[in-house]
Protein backbone atom coordinates (compact mmCIF):
# COMPACT_ATOMS: atom_id res chain seq x y z
CA UNK A 1 0.00 0.00 0.00
CA UNK A 2 1.26 3.47 -0.90
CA UNK A 3 0.38 6.30 1.52
CA UNK A 4 1.37 9.88 0.82
CA UNK A 5 1.12 13.14 2.76
CA UNK A 6 -1.08 15.05 0.35
CA UNK A 7 -1.71 18.52 1.86
CA UNK A 8 -1.21 20.58 5.00
CA UNK A 9 -3.48 23.52 5.89
CA UNK A 10 -3.74 25.94 8.76
CA UNK A 11 -7.50 26.00 9.33
CA UNK A 12 -7.58 28.66 12.06
CA UNK A 13 -4.92 30.86 13.66
CA UNK A 14 -5.40 33.15 16.66
CA UNK A 15 -2.64 35.07 18.38
CA UNK A 16 -4.22 36.64 21.43
CA UNK A 17 -2.77 39.19 23.83
CA UNK A 18 -2.77 37.82 27.38
CA UNK A 19 -5.25 40.53 28.40
CA UNK A 20 -7.77 38.93 26.00
CA UNK A 21 -7.49 35.51 27.67
CA UNK A 22 -9.29 34.86 30.93
CA UNK A 23 -7.09 32.89 33.33
CA UNK A 24 -3.99 33.30 31.14
CA UNK A 25 -1.59 32.63 34.03
CA UNK A 26 -3.23 29.27 34.81
CA UNK A 27 -2.97 27.99 31.23
CA UNK A 28 -0.19 25.49 30.52
CA UNK A 29 2.61 26.70 28.25
CA UNK A 30 1.85 23.97 25.70
CA UNK A 31 -1.36 22.10 24.99
CA UNK A 32 -1.90 19.69 22.15
CA UNK A 33 -4.57 17.38 20.79
CA UNK A 34 -4.94 15.41 17.58
CA UNK A 35 -7.39 13.03 15.99
CA UNK A 36 -7.77 11.23 12.68
CA UNK A 37 -10.84 12.08 10.63
CA UNK A 38 -12.23 9.65 8.08
CA UNK A 39 -14.68 11.38 5.76
CA UNK A 40 -17.28 9.36 3.91
CA UNK A 41 -16.98 11.80 1.00
CA UNK A 42 -13.48 10.70 0.01
CA UNK A 43 -12.75 7.00 0.09
CA UNK A 44 -9.00 7.23 -0.50
CA UNK A 45 -8.06 10.11 1.87
CA UNK A 46 -8.09 10.80 5.57
CA UNK A 47 -7.16 13.80 7.69
CA UNK A 48 -5.23 14.32 10.88
CA UNK A 49 -6.66 17.27 12.80
CA UNK A 50 -4.30 19.04 15.21
CA UNK A 51 -5.31 21.59 17.85
CA UNK A 52 -2.46 23.48 19.46
CA UNK A 53 -2.27 25.97 22.33
CA UNK A 54 1.06 27.69 22.96
CA UNK A 55 2.11 30.55 25.21
CA UNK A 56 4.39 32.97 23.37
CA UNK A 57 6.83 34.93 25.55
CA UNK A 58 4.30 34.73 28.40
CA UNK A 59 2.50 37.66 26.75
CA UNK A 60 0.43 36.01 24.03
CA UNK A 61 -1.47 32.80 23.41
CA UNK A 62 -1.31 31.11 20.04
CA UNK A 63 -4.30 28.92 19.15
CA UNK A 64 -3.89 26.88 15.99
CA UNK A 65 -6.07 24.37 14.18
CA UNK A 66 -4.08 22.53 11.54
CA UNK A 67 -5.04 19.72 9.22
CA UNK A 68 -2.91 17.27 7.28
CA UNK A 69 -4.42 15.11 4.55
CA UNK A 70 -3.07 11.72 3.54
CA UNK A 71 -3.89 9.95 0.29
CA UNK A 72 -3.84 6.19 -0.23
CA UNK A 73 -3.52 4.25 -3.46
CA UNK A 74 -6.65 2.29 -2.53
CA UNK A 75 -9.90 2.84 -0.67
CA UNK A 76 -9.94 3.05 3.10
CA UNK A 77 -11.28 -0.03 4.83
CA UNK A 78 -12.04 -0.94 8.44
CA UNK A 79 -8.75 -2.77 8.82
CA UNK A 80 -6.79 0.37 7.91
CA UNK A 81 -9.00 2.69 9.97
CA UNK A 82 -8.48 0.53 13.08
CA UNK A 83 -4.76 0.13 12.43
CA UNK A 84 -1.87 1.87 14.14
CA UNK A 85 -1.05 4.06 11.13
CA UNK A 86 -3.74 6.79 11.33
CA UNK A 87 -3.21 7.20 15.08
CA UNK A 88 0.57 7.00 15.40
CA UNK A 89 2.48 7.02 12.12
CA UNK A 90 0.45 9.62 10.19
CA UNK A 91 0.49 12.23 12.99
CA UNK A 92 4.22 11.61 13.49
CA UNK A 93 4.78 12.27 9.77
CA UNK A 94 2.63 15.43 9.73
CA UNK A 95 3.75 16.95 13.05
CA UNK A 96 7.12 18.29 11.79
CA UNK A 97 5.28 20.28 9.10
CA UNK A 98 3.09 21.90 11.73
CA UNK A 99 6.15 22.49 13.91
CA UNK A 100 7.90 24.30 11.03
CA UNK A 101 4.74 26.30 10.30
CA UNK A 102 4.50 27.51 13.91
CA UNK A 103 8.18 28.44 14.02
CA UNK A 104 7.98 30.38 10.73
CA UNK A 105 4.69 32.06 11.67
CA UNK A 106 6.06 33.36 14.95
CA UNK A 107 9.34 34.46 13.36
CA UNK A 108 7.46 36.39 10.66
CA UNK A 109 5.19 37.90 13.33
CA UNK A 110 8.24 39.37 15.06
CA UNK A 111 8.76 36.81 17.83
CA UNK A 112 11.63 34.45 18.41
CA UNK A 113 10.90 31.15 16.68
CA UNK A 114 9.70 28.50 19.08
CA UNK A 115 10.47 24.84 18.61
CA UNK A 116 7.56 22.74 19.74
CA UNK A 117 8.43 19.87 22.05
CA UNK A 118 8.59 16.33 20.75
CA UNK A 119 5.37 14.35 20.99
CA UNK A 120 5.21 10.62 21.69
CA UNK A 121 2.27 9.59 19.50
CA UNK A 122 2.58 5.94 20.55
CA UNK A 123 2.06 6.88 24.20
CA UNK A 124 -0.82 9.24 23.32
CA UNK A 125 -2.49 6.46 21.30
CA UNK A 126 -2.06 4.02 24.18
CA UNK A 127 -3.68 6.55 26.53
CA UNK A 128 -6.57 7.04 24.09
CA UNK A 129 -7.12 3.29 23.91
CA UNK A 130 -7.10 2.93 27.69
CA UNK A 131 -9.65 5.73 28.12
CA UNK A 132 -12.07 4.26 25.58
Amino acid sequence: MNIQLYTNKAKEINLLDKDQVEGFDEIDKFGFHYEPNFSEQTSDKFNIFFALRLKVKNSHLLLLEYESTFKLDRELDDEFIKSHFPYVNAPAIAFPYMRAFVSTLLLNAGYDPIMLPSVNFSAMYKDMQEKS
